[in-house]
């Protein structure tokens, strides 16, 4: 049995007593969430959804209360999603939850086998076990697209239009697996004909 998979039974075990023994939790320790159960199209509300794991809205883990996991419409790789007042985050069968991008109102699309997440301000990539494979470790990066991801270091947001941009800092490409194939050192602008002409190690 993984680390990971121990980690998460255990957390499964703590969030279940803390929902059956009177008294060791309060509403506080939950988040409300939003979803869309497996039943209907209208979307559900549960003030005692979910519970961060390590405390506060700031963790990127979390566990779902199991009347709504149970409820929840899994797509073909077993994942469903419920969004909190800021964010949104990806379900497993089993309860266990971590937040993600949003993106067009809605959580961050897998782009071969890979989805975006923040935590510490810093973007990386999970898989459909919602497991990190690619560190948090860029200011901004794109879904992956031909086999790369391109990402920044000191890049910013900036506003143009309806829409936000993100500009200056230096650029380059990761593969799945979060190797560097194209250095972090080219303008925004250069980056994307870099990749899509081919490797560059």
């Amino acid at each position: 049995m993984s680390g990971h998979t121990q980690k998460l039974g255990f957390y499964r075990w703590l969030f279940f007593l803390l929902l059956a023994v009177p008294g060791f939790s309060s509403a506080n320790d939950f988040t409300e969430c939003w979803y869309f159960p497996s039943t209907g199209n209208d979307e559900a509300h549960e003030n005692q959804c979910l519970i961060f794991l390590g405390g506060g809205g700031l963790q990127d883990e979390a566990l779902i209360n199991k009347k709504v996991a149970i409820g929840l419409a899994y797509d073909a790789d077993g994942l469903a999603y419920v969004r909190t007042q800021d964010s949104f985050l990806y379900v497993t069968s089993d309860g266990y939850a971590r937040k993600t991008l949003s993106y067009d109102n809605g959580p961050d699309v897998f782009a071969e086998g890979l989805a975006r997440i923040r935590k510490n301000g810093k973007i990386g990539y999970i898989d459909k076990s919602l497991k990190i494979v690619i560190p948090p470790l860029y200011d901004f990066g794109f879904p992956f697209d031909g086999g790369y991801a391109i990402v920044c270091k000191g890049c910013v947001e900036q506003p143009d239009g309806e829409h936000k941009m993100w500009v200056g800092g230096l650029w380059g490409a990761v593969d799945p697996l979060g190797n560097i194939k194209y250095d972090l050192k080219y303008p925004a602008e250069e980056i994307r004909p870099l990749v899509k002409d081919g490797p560059q190690r």
